[in-house]
């Protein structure tokens, strides 16, 4: 995954971006593609910008280009023809919304209730608050990690597992997209009533039955 830069912290306005590279594979396809999160330059460019090459297998088939917060394109190398590949804003209309339980009903180690202090910090515009929210958990994993390691014990995954040199979820999903919804909750929620996997299934498929938005702290 690209690193994210906070820019303006000293003078200007404060601006958060991605940077970096990432790749993304489906070996089933033999396609991969190199993405490039590009930073805005102190004279020129743009913000979120992106640039990528997809190949099949070693060869070039294609490249992705624009602003991965507004429109993508994707040009074919052998017609040469542009296509808008995914548009934020209009795309983006038809996200199922998402469903998220209060965060004093989140387990403490789950990431909007682990980071909400850093989220907060954020939203505030506060560094330096930031920075001390960041150290906090980073500090604590890091303890964790020491306890586990002076008593001999092997830190092992809940949901994945390493398989030929690759993290896998402990778990195959049911082919049938109704049935791998309540699949996956029930995998990832045992605890969870008929009712509410039941309500988050229809949420999942049918947006206009959607819960109202649950009102989590800022």
């Amino acid at each position: 995954m690209p690193n994210m830069y906070a820019r303006g912290i000293l003078f200007g306005k404060m601006v958060l971006e991605l940077g970096d590279t990432c790749v993304a594979k489906n070996e089933k396809l033999g396609l991969s593609c190199d993405l490039e999160f590009k930073t805005k330059g102190f004279f020129s460019g743009t913000y979120n910008a992106i640039a990528g090459r997809l190949r099949r297998n070693t060869t070039d088939v294609a490249e992705i280009s624009g602003r991965w917060s507004h429109v993508m394109d994707i040009k074919n190398n052998k017609t040469g023809k542009k296509r808008v590949l995914f548009d934020a804003q209009k795309d983006g209309q038809n996200v199922v919304p998402k469903w998220v339980p209060p965060e004093d009903e989140q387990e403490s180690n789950e990431s909007r209730r682990l980071w909400s202090q850093l989220t907060k910090a954020i939203n505030a515009k506060d560094m330096e608050w930031a920075t001390d929210a960041k150290s906090t958990v980073e500090d604590a994993q890091r303890e964790d990690r020491k306890r586990r390691e002076e008593k001999g014990e092997v830190y092992v995954p809940r949901f994945f597992e390493l398989k030929d040199g690759r993290w896998v979820p402990k778990f195959i999903v049911p082919k049938d997209p109704k049935e791998a919804v309540a699949a996956v909750q029930n995998w990832i929620f045992p605890s969870a009533t008929a009712t509410e996997v039941k309500v988050k299934t229809e949420t999942s498929t049918n947006p206009s039955i959607a819960p109202p938005p649950i009102a989590l702290p800022t």
